[in-house]
């Protein structure tokens, strides 16, 4: 008797996540609308979609002050993004390489990691009045050339990397870059 109260109960509960999936309401995945600055996205994905790039997102009363604290939240999503890219080609390479080239590059990541990103640009910002003072996006990039250079300056550690299918991807990123930019 208690099992199939128990059966029933569990029959009961996935009829009720089936019908709560089922009505998921009508609006579909067309009708997504961004958070961010429409010209900051066409931005983004356009001229800087080689790029690693990111909009940072700030408000506060004071105009000023939430430019600078979306102008940090870029920052830190770039730095996110630079160390993500890292990881992927050490990834790459790790696939790619013997033991004995992997214990040298391993160190060369290490100087990858105390690397501060530099070159990063600020391609726009668009501060907008809201009801709780400003909303402000700004838009920053790093010309993936910057990644590129700081694998070059370690290009005896790395011979072996620039020979990976990984470092050609890097390569042909850094040419779409400068072509978007001409």
């Amino acid at each position: 008797m208690r099992s199939s109260t128990q059966a029933f109960r569990g029959l009961l509960v996935a009829f009720a996540m089936v019908a709560l999936v089922a009505c998921g309401g009508k609006q579909t995945g067309d009708d997504f609308v961004s958070l961010y600055p429409p010209a900051l996205e066409e931005l983004r994905d356009g001229q800087y979609s080689a790029a690693i790039s990111a909009i940072g997102v700030g408000t506060h009363p004071q105009r000023n002050i939430a430019a600078s604290r979306a102008a940090i939240d870029a920052d830190a999503k770039i730095a996110q993004q630079f160390n993500s890219e890292i990881a992927n080609l050490t990834q790459a390479f790790t696939e790619a390489v013997n033991d004995e080239a992997l214990e040298h590059f391993q160190q060369t990541t290490e100087n990858f990691s105390l690397a501060e990103v530099q070159g990063i640009q600020e391609v726009r910002t668009v501060v907008r009045q809201s009801e709780s003072g400003y909303e402000a996006f700004v838009l920053k990039v790093v010309n993936p050339e910057i990644m590129k250079d700081l694998i070059d300056q370690q290009r005896n550690a790395l011979t072996e990397f620039k020979a990976t299918q990984a470092y050609q991807d890097l390569e042909q990123r850094v040419e779409e870059y400068r072509a978007r930019q001409n």
